[in-house]
């Protein structure tokens, strides 16, 4: 997994076994926040300073989870600050893509 912009998450800048714990930890706490929709928590996170385009071992961003599991608020959120909505996973499928999959009406308008 990584935080820096401009990695696309297939050759991540620093491995999850190079990274101490807590960032593990925190990392985790996004991703899960991304994939419930917790709105309030990832606000803060970026408000705080974490990158809207942060990407997982599997190249999937927020902006990637928030939008498979329906979360059209967070979706919004994440783009106005920064979150691109045009970037691929490992797989090649963008965010918009996960929301047409899933049937994700709110997601897909947004």
């Amino acid at each position: 997994m990584t935080t820096s912009e401009g990695s696309t998450g297939s050759s991540p800048a620093a491995t999850a076994s190079s990274l101490p714990p807590a960032a593990i930890e925190l990392a985790m706490r996004m991703y899960n926040a991304a994939r419930e929709g917790d709105l309030e928590l990832l606000q803060q996170a970026v408000l705080a300073g974490l990158p809207p385009n942060m990407t997982n071992e599997k190249g999937d961003t927020l902006l990637m989870l928030a939008a498979y599991y329906g979360h059209a608020e967070l979706v919004k959120f994440l783009i106005q600050h920064g979150a691109d909505p045009n970037r691929l996973n490992d797989r090649l499928q963008s965010p918009l893509a996960g929301a047409v999959f899933k049937k994700e009406e709110d997601v897909i308008e947004v």
